[in-house]
């Protein structure tokens, strides 16, 4: 069974003079031999694949460059990546075949008795697990004084609209009591007023109430 490879695996070139080592970038997760588990995302020039020493073909440092792993495993993934393998390779564009000549582990870690959630660890899956939750946890308590002050925020202005419609009300009413009072302060003053009218008869007097105010 093929065996997967981990941060560490020995890699060398057909066209390098000396081999180097795979760094794993792509997974910080599962692990083999508490290493981190290699996939075919762990690609990238002088970030996961160092050089080889002198190039044979270029004559200078080998400068390695990598499009993409072949030979990985078929459904074993992580992260929606393919394990790499001891048997993947890739091709360097200087015309090189980069291989694996150390697995990078001590233990037997073989593809066909894995799922696609190779080597997480019981621990690893519950720290996680604890994780979401404290996270689910911590959104549900920042919530909280957001949902109050809002509420608060809510209540004050409830508050306002009604101090505002009393203060209405209690102008119109001090605007009706000063009408009263000022309508209440005219007197009505009656005088009576004779006029003499001479007939043909005698003198006539006619007395006449005239209304005014003061």
């Amino acid at each position: 069974m093929k065996q997967i490879i981990t941060e560490n695996a020995s890699l060398s070139c057909d066209k390098g003079a000396s081999p180097s080592n795979l760094k794993v970038t792509s997974n910080v997760f599962y692990k083999a031999d508490n290493k981190l588990i290699a996939t075919e995302q762990d690609k990238q020039t002088a970030v996961n694949i160092s050089a080889f020493g002198m190039c044979t073909v270029t004559r200078i440092a080998c400068v390695p460059a990598v499009t993409k792993w072949d030979n990985t495993a078929e459904n074993t993934c992580i992260n929606t990546y393919k394990i790499l393998t001891e048997k993947s390779t890739c091709q360097c564009a200087m015309g090189g075949i980069i291989s694996v000549i150390d697995k990078g582990h001590g233990e037997q870690h073989a593809i066909g008795s894995m799922d696609n959630k190779p080597q997480s660890t019981d621990k690893q899956d519950k720290k996680t697990e604890g994780s979401d939750k404290k996270n689910d946890q911590s959104k549900s308590d920042a919530k909280a004084p957001e949902t109050a002050a809002k509420t608060v925020s809510d209540k004050i202005a409830e508050l306002k609209e009604d101090a505002k419609d009393v203060t209405e009300r209690l102008i119109s009413v001090g605007k009706l009591v000063v009408a009263i009072k000022e309508a209440s302060s005219k007197d009505i003053v009656q005088k009576k007023v004779e006029t003499t009218t001479q007939t043909a008869t005698g003198t006539e007097t006619e007395s006449i109430v005239k209304t005014t105010e003061s």
